[in-house]
């Protein structure tokens, strides 16, 4: 066996610590500016200006994640 060993889930259905400060870090690179730079290109989707469209869809899936881990 490779690593330190893995620590369950604490009880309760509460998520572990490290699994919400990644999502938070994710977060925190995902809304940065110079990747927002990168969608605001002026690009359409579905008629539909491509920056708002990103931010949305990156919001979406970091909440999903967060409910996810918080199921536990």
């Amino acid at each position: 066996m490779t690593g330190g060993a893995q620590t369950p889930p604490p009880a309760g259905g509460k998520p572990r610590p490290g699994t919400l400060v990644a999502l938070f870090g994710a977060g925190v690179v995902l809304f940065n500016a110079p990747l927002l730079r990168i969608w605001d290109n002026g690009g359409t989707v579905f008629g539909l200006p491509l920056l708002p469209v990103g931010l949305f869809a990156v919001w979406a899936l970091l909440v999903v994640a967060i409910a996810l881990a918080s199921e536990g």
